[in-house]
């Protein structure tokens, strides 16, 4: 089975419609692929999501008759004789699973977007207030990077371009240093290219710290503590 063909089946086999072949199928594809199991999973969540928001109501008696008319089945036979009945209401199955899958994505889009408007606002405001300060690191890697603090707002950003990545199993730690006790505040990766630009925000009383240093450490959330030494670093002006 293919990764596209694996993709088409994943709506139905959210909602058990799925003939056994095709699960099984879908099920050993799935097993090796990060990025359906992914998917498997969201389109499962949203099916428990609109199952839970559905009312539990009592239908009328008459309803099986009509919809046993409808696609052709005798009462006492079930649909085993019309298979494509079977498929008619899993299709339908899987289209409120889509409508729902459809909606809930359009909410965490836009929970994204307003997260970036206030990301970027909060930049722009980092960027031209009087009382922020910019310091450049300097060390022995390669790449521009500065810190712009605020230390009234107690808010700062990271700037780093042309860092190479640090390795598939490391990331660079960023560190604010009081006397000889360094504090963790993130970690960045970059992309493959150098020429990207990653951003990192930090919060702190900035006034504590006397300077910022960056050290690689193993991926993915670094290390509790420094194991290397610096590749970067600055002191922080003002610092008490």
């Amino acid at each position: 089975m293919t990764h596209e063909e694996a993709r088409e089946l994943i709506p139905a086999y959210a909602v058990d419609a799925l003939a056994p072949e095709e699960a099984r199928a879908l099920e050993a594809h799935v097993e090796g692929c990060a990025a359906c199991r992914q998917e498997l999973a969201a389109f499962r969540e949203t099916a428990v999501e609109l199952a839970a928001g559905l009312p539990q109501v009592t239908p009328p008696d008459t309803l099986r008759t009509r919809v046993l008319g409808a696609t052709g089945t005798r009462p006492g036979r079930g649909a085993a004789g019309r298979p494509w009945a079977v498929w008619a209401l899993a299709a339908a199955a899987v289209l409120i699973v889509l409508l729902g899958m459809q909606d809930l994505t359009l909410q965490r889009q836009i929970a994204g977007l307003d997260r970036q408007v206030a990301r970027e606002g909060q930049l722009l405001a980092l960027l031209t207030s009087p009382s922020s300060r910019t310091v450049e690191l300097s060390g022995t890697a390669r790449g521009g990077v500065h810190f712009v603090f605020n230390p009234v707002a107690h808010e700062g950003i990271l700037i780093a371009g042309g860092l190479a990545n640090p390795g598939p199993q490391s990331v660079y730690q960023v560190w604010l240093v009081s006397g000889a006790k360094p504090s963790s505040v993130g970690v960045l990766r970059p992309g493959q290219g150098q020429s990207q630009t990653t951003i990192l925000f930090i919060g702190a009383d900035f006034t504590r710290y006397q300077a910022i240093a960056v050290s690689v450490e193993p991926g993915p959330v670094g290390s509790p503590a420094p194991t290397t030494k610096p590749v970067l670093s600055a002191t922080l002006p003002g610092a008490s």
